[in-house]
C-alpha cells in the first residue's frame, strides 16, 4: 500500500491483502483515530502495489506506477481530495518513463503554479532494476528524462526527498533500498544530487553547502517506497514492543515489592498477636 499525509489526515490507497491487489482509499483521521473509506467517483486505478501515493498540496495528491501480477503501471493520477475525485493524467510527451514499482516520488509546488514530480528509480517488468529519473509535470502530462552527472541511480525501494535551496537549485537525496532485483544486494550509503531547473535535466552528484537554506515559498513533498514503509513500520513496532516490555517488567518490579511488603505486614501482625497470647 501506498500513504501520504493531505490536510491534517493520512490517505492509503491499494496493497496487497494476501489474496489480491486493492484499490480502495482510506482516510484516517488522528483526531478521532478512526479509519473511514474514502469514496471516489469517476475512473479510477486498477489494483496494486508497489506504487507511490505523494501529497501536493492540502487538496491534491498524485499517485504514479506500481504492479499487478506480473504487470507493472506506468500511469500518472491526480487526485482531488475536495471533490473526491481520480483525474488521469494523459502523457503528451513523445518520452515518457517505463511502467515501474517499488520506485520513489517526491513532489515540488513552484511560485507559478507548476507541479513537478520527481522520479527515481525502481523495479521494471521482469524485475530489472530501472536506473533511471524522471521529472514529470503533473498538470500537463509533460516528462523531461535526466542524465546523471556522475553515479547512475539504479535502486529500488529506497527513500527519497527533495528541497529547493535557490531559485535555481534543487538538492535531492536518497537512502537505502536494493541494488539489484534480490534482497540480499541491500545498500545504506545516501546519494546526494542537485539540480538546476533553469538549465539541461542533468542531475549533479554532490552534497548542498554547508550554509544552503530552504527556500520557504516552495512546498516539497517526499514519498517513501513500500519496502521503506514497511522497515519503518517495524521499527516502530519494535520499539512499541520495547515500552510494552518495560512496562511489563516495571509492574512485576511493583507486584514483587507489594507482595513482600503485604508479607512482611502479614508477619508482623502474626508475631504480634503471638505476644499477646502469652500475655
Amino acid at each position: 500500500a501506498a500513504m501520504c499525509s493531505v490536510d491534517g489526515k493520512v490517505l492509503l490507497m491499494g496493497g496487497d491483502t494476501g489474496s489480491g491487489q486493492y484499490s480502495k482509499l482510506f482516510e484516517f483521521d488522528p483526531q478521532t483515530g478512526c479509519w473511514s473509506p474514502l469514496c471516489v467517483t469517476g475512473s479510477k486505478p486498477c489494483p496494486r502495489e508497489g506504487h507511490t501515493l505523494t501529497a501536493v498540496d492540502e487538496k491534491t495528491a498524485v499517485l504514479f506506477g506500481g504492479f499487478a501480477g506480473k504487470k507493472c503501471f506506468n500511469d500518472l493520477w491526480l487526485l482531488d481530495i475536495q471533490n473526491k475525485v481520480w483525474s488521469f493524467i494523459t502523457p503528451i510527451s513523445p518520452m515518457w518513463p517505463l511502467p515501474r514499482s517499488h520506485h520513489t516520488v517526491c513532489t515540488m509546488v513552484f511560485e507559478n503554479g507548476e507541479v513537478k514530480a520527481l522520479l527515481l528509480g525502481g523495479l521494471a517488468d521482469e524485475k530489472r532494476v530501472v536506473s533511471d529519473g524522471w521529472m514529470l509535470d503533473v498538470r500537463t502530462g509533460t516528462g523531461t528524462k535526466f542524465t546523471f552527472d556522475g553515479e547512475a541511480f539504479g535502486r529500488w525501494g529506497h527513500s527519497a526527498g527533495c528541497v529547493m535551496l535557490s531559485d535555481s537549485t534543487i538538492a535531492i537525496s536518497a537512502f537505502g533500498g536494493y541494488t539489484t532485483q534480490y534482497l540480499p544486494s541491500a545498500v545504506s550509503n545516501p546519494v546526494f544530487y542537485q539540480w538546476n531547473p533553469n538549465h539541461a535535466a542533468v542531475l549533479r552528484s554532490g552534497r548542498p553547502s554547508a550554509g544552503a537554506v530552504l527556500r520557504p515559498h516552495t512546498r516539497v513533498s517526499a514519498s517513501s517506497s513500500p519496502a521503506s514503509q514497511t522497515c519503518e513500520e517495524i521499527r516502530r513496532l519494535r520499539e512499541r514492543v520495547q515500552r510494552v516490555s518495560a512496562s511489563k517488567m516495571q509492574l512485576h518490579v511493583e507486584l514483587r515489592c507489594a507482595k513482600q511488603l503485604n508479607d512482611d505486614v502479614v508477619e508482623q501482625l502474626m508475631q504480634e498477636r503471638a505476644r499477646a497470647d502469652n500475655v
